[in-house]
């Protein structure tokens, strides 16, 4: 059966080029050029309304904010994907026959945000049930099960995750439609859960594989995203002698610059009272106004509450909106 992204994307063209360029570079943790070739893909698919080229752009913007730590970055990237398909779902009658897929697009960025970002409680219900039968887009790549595999692992269920990422990584023999990053994943995160169970031997051999098929084409960042969880397995590959070496050894060193460079967002700069400013926004912010919301009301530029933000979870020592509010009001800040 065609794959009916032919439909949906009509000629393909050089915004399509840009979007392979822009997913290049994310997956060799090239994240300049990716930005570069993703806001290219953009700008092209807005001329040519070409809705699901422009929400996949944004899927990889959005990918990269979260490897960067910039959750607040990766959450506005989702509102943007949101605003996208409402685009779409008003837009011209030429893609009125895809309403699902636009729909299903922002389930999938949703629920890879939220489980990359550790908040299962946000991630669609549609991850958590396996009911009914889900359309060609959520059922395609493997990308939907390793979704729920992913809130399985957060949730502590072992089992379900194993077996939705065996159902990744067997979809290649089923003759459908596969990713080779979605594949990878699986794999990685198939060794993290059998060393969370205490089967080291068969959790190297994952690993192992993931690396030897990722060397081939300098795939990176599945790696970098699991940095904290798979060092270990990566050490004792590379003390084992495990090939490809040379390979393993820069993909050990680029999850040690992860894992330090997230540690380092983690805590706070320094025991820092927080601003009269960044006060106010934080207080807005917990009234459930959106950044734009709060810039408007408070009269500043929406990247000035992005920045106060970010400010305040540094000094906080946290990671997101939720928790910096959480930690203000049991301080009494807020």
């Amino acid at each position: 059966m065609a794959c009916p992204l032919e439909h949906i994307v009509p000629g393909f063209g050089h915004g399509m080029d840009r979007l392979i360029q822009a997913e290049a570079a994310l997956v060799r943790c090239q994240m300049v050029e990716a930005e570069r070739f993703a806001v290219g893909a953009i700008a092209a698919a807005q001329e040519e309304q070409q809705y699901f080229l422009e929400m996949s752009a944004e899927f990889t913007l959005m990918r990269r904010a979260i490897y960067q730590g910039d959750y607040i970055g990766a959450m506005d990237w989702m509102e943007k994907i949101r605003g996208t398909a409402e685009n779409a779902l008003q837009g011209q009658s030429r893609v009125k026959d895809y309403t699902m897929v636009y729909r299903q697009v922002t389930l999938l960025s949703e629920g890879f945000l939220y489980t990359a970002i550790g908040q299962p409680e946000k991630v669609p219900e549609v991850f958590a049930e396996r009911k009914g039968k889900s359309g060609w887009l959520m059922g395609s790549m493997g990308l939907g099960n390793l979704i729920r595999a992913r809130l399985a692992a957060l949730m502590g269920n072992a089992a379900i995750a194993l077996s939705e990422c065996e159902i990744v990584l067997e979809l290649g023999h089923h003759q459908v439609h596969h990713s080779q990053l979605i594949r990878l994943s699986a794999l990685i995160l198939k060794s993290v859960v059998q060393r969370r169970l205490m089967m080291d031997g068969p959790s190297r051999t994952a690993m192992a594989q993931a690396v030897a098929e990722a060397e081939l084409d300098g795939i990176r960042l599945p790696f970098a995203e699991n940095a904290r969880e798979i060092l270990p397995i990566l050490r004792a590959l590379h003390r084992r002698g495990e090939e490809p070496q040379e390979f393993l050894a820069k993909i050990i060193a680029l999850c040690e610059n992860r894992e330090e460079c997230r540690s380092n967002c983690v805590k706070p700069e320094q025991e820092a009272p927080l601003s009269p400013r960044e006060r106010e926004v934080l207080a807005e912010a917990a009234q459930g106004l959106t950044q734009k919301q709060i810039a408007a009301k408070l009269g500043i530029k929406e990247v000035t509450v992005k920045k106060h933000l970010i400010s305040v979870y540094a000094k906080l020592g946290v990671s997101g909106k939720v928790a910096a509010i959480r930690m203000a009001q049991v301080k009494k800040i807020i």
